[in-house]
């Protein structure tokens, strides 16, 4: 049995962090960054996929958009030939109540 001790695991996996990152040079990405950047994003599509409803072969998800975005979203959807939209009358399903939405303007502006 081989026992380390932790400085020497941590000497170790420093060592291993420089030759993994070795062919960065400065101002690039390192390779760790890269594999935080794929795992955040696999993440994020598994989450999106998660919030949709499967009904045979498909996946719908529902969005909640201001009516003055309706053309804008059509339009991109439109690229897309496997894509369907259609308006839902959220006041007819009972408990269903529309998130707040502020149009922004200068005062509301994050910055």
């Amino acid at each position: 049995m081989y026992s380390i001790s932790r400085n020497q695991l941590k000497t170790y996996l420093m060592q291993q962090n420089s030759a993994t990152n070795a062919n960065s040079e400065d101002g690039e990405v390192s390779t760790f960054e890269i594999f935080k950047w794929f795992v955040a994003k696999e993440k994020a599509i598994y989450n999106a996929i998660n919030m949709m409803k499967a009904r045979h072969n498909t996946y719908i998800g529902f969005i909640w958009a201001p009516t003055s975005k309706e053309a804008d979203i059509r339009q991109y959807l439109a690229q897309y030939p496997a894509t369907e939209f259609m308006k839902w009358n959220y006041q007819k399903s009972a408990g269903l109540t529309p998130p707040t939405y502020f149009k922004s303007n200068e005062l509301l502006a994050f910055h």
